[in-house]
């Protein structure tokens, strides 16, 4: 009596139909939303991969960056949303780069984000940031001087570890938290930095 039993399901309007049938609709239905959500999270532009953040689908991360200028101006809007974070390694190794203006709608600069851009020598942060990546800024060589936004309550390890030229950082009042190396070989009888550690500018045991 079993056998004669026949498997059925249901399609999105209640209707009946066959097992198999039912099956493919539904692989056919995932992989549309797997497409829909490749589609918004990793999108890009013509010097700029991005994606949209989860869970307010209304601002971007920066992911890479895809050209060659030495002065870059990060932009503030890509497709009518604010850009809000640089992501981890975004500018990893530009090492044409010279300078770099970050809008006043980024919030988050990820780990690494600007690591080994040897010919940066200026960059403004803006005072919305909140969070600042661990090796950030690391080999940076000729950066010369930063002020760390007011809201910044952590400096990460490794944040300015081998920026051998860095002569002058302000810090922000309500910081509270400078991490090991995070300004690794900086020279720390010249370098003004408020309160360090000593383990800011030691390598890690």
């Amino acid at each position: 009596m079993l056998s004669s039993l026949k498997k059925v399901a249901w399609n999105a309007f209640g209707e009946e139909q066959s097992w198999a049938a039912g099956r493919r609709n539904i692989g056919v239905s995932v992989l549309i939303l797997l497409l829909t959500v490749a589609n918004t999270y990793a999108q890009h532009t013509d010097e700029y991969e991005y994606m949209v953040n989860y869970p307010d689908n209304s601002t971007v991360t920066l992911t890479r960056y895809t050209g060659s200028a030495r002065a870059v101006v990060i932009p503030d809007v890509i497709d009518d949303m604010p850009v809000t974070g640089i992501g981890d390694e975004m500018f990893s190794k530009c090492v044409n780069m010279t300078g770099v203006m970050i809008p006043e709608s980024v919030t988050n600069i990820g780990f690494a984000a600007f690591y080994g851009c040897s010919g940066l020598t200026t960059i403004a942060l803006p005072e919305g940031v909140v969070s600042i990546g661990a090796s950030a800024f690391e080999a940076c060589w000729e950066l010369t001087a930063i002020t760390i936004p007011p809201q910044v309550t952590r400096i990460e390890d490794s944040t300015f570890g081998y920026c051998r030229k860095l002569t002058r950082v302000e810090l922000p009042d309500i910081l509270v938290y400078i991490g090991v190396n995070a300004f690794y070989l900086c020279d720390s009888n010249r370098l003004v930095a408020g309160e360090c550690e000593e383990h800011a500018f030691l390598v890690k045991r």
